[in-house]
């Protein structure tokens, strides 16, 4: 079995770690910008409904507000709006009567908004032309220079009415769409970067020092000349380097004693020889 390299395991390992990291990155980019989004389009559909309340009071102090719907097309024709309602309140109702046939009744998705006197927004955003149904309630209130209490007769804080608007926000979803894929591309081009560069250490300062090593330790061992430590450049390829010319000493200095002691053997071996030749020719 043909075993991984140090730069194929180290890789592995690092691809594995940035992948993970660069998905947290999206992830949590995306939900940031999902909820700066939302909050973005919330503000926009509170933007809309001020500025229909700012145009019905306008129109009910000037003593115009029969020709309210006027207004309400002009609105209406905003290339981001897809519908604008107006709901009147039961308070404005007992007040003023019920209204035009235009003005949209109290139902199970509005009557919620008039209970809790909050806005709702409702975000359809898995489809094509994504949308925000945005009902906000109107208060009485003798706050700015909106004082409903002047027109009203009715309590501070009384709901007289709602805005049910429904918006696109396309835009928004395109802007998303594209900061998601500018962080991918950019998180792409740093894990490249992030790769070659641990590529290029590892050869430099790993395989290449590596492969230097195991030539001159044959050098070494063929001339027992040690090695020189000065010719790498990380502290660990040094301290390999001095164990392996103590290796080496070791080994040269058991070779010197296998000669010496094969010498004396072949001295040893000569003097028998001497003695029995002699021994041969006095017999």
């Amino acid at each position: 079995m043909i075993k991984p390299s140090i730069k194929t395991l180290t890789l592995k390992s690092l691809i594995n770690f940035l992948l993970i990291l660069a998905l947290l990155t999206v992830v949590i980019a995306g939900i940031n910008f999902r909820a700066l989004s939302t909050s973005a389009i919330e503000n926009q559909a509170l933007a809309h409904a001020k500025l229909v309340r700012a145009g019905l009071t306008a129109h009910m102090k000037g003593g115009i507000i029969d020709k309210r719907d006027y207004y309400l097309d002009e609105i209406r024709q905003l290339h981001e709006v897809h519908s604008l309602e107006i709901i009147r309140g039961p308070a404005v109702m007992a007040q003023f009567g019920a209204g035009t046939d235009h003005e949209k009744k109290i139902d199970e998705i509005t009557a919620p908004v008039f209970a809790s006197k909050q806005p709702l927004f409702i975000i359809d955003e898995f489809t094509l032309t994504p949308t925000i149904r945005a009902i906000i309630p109107y208060i009485a209130s003798r706050e700015g220079n909106l004082n409903c209490l002047s027109c009203h007769q009715v309590e501070e804080g009384t709901v007289l009415g709602a805005v049910d608007i429904v918006m696109d926000v396309s835009d928004y979803q395109r802007w998303g769409a594209m900061v998601l894929v500018g962080i991918v591309v950019i998180s792409a081009i740093f894990l490249a970067l992030i790769l070659m560069n641990t590529i290029r250490a590892i050869q430099k300062h790993v395989q290449q020092p590596l492969e230097k090593l195991i030539r001159k330790a044959d050098i070494a061992y063929r001339s027992q000349v040690p090695v020189k430590a000065d010719q790498f450049e990380t502290r660990e390829f040094v301290h390999v380097v001095n164990e392996l010319n103590l290796f080496n000493n070791d080994i040269i200095a058991h070779q010197d004693m296998l000669r010496q002691k094969n010498e004396e053997l072949e001295a040893l071996n000569y003097e028998i020889e001497s003695t029995l030749r002699e021994t041969v020719y006095t017999m």
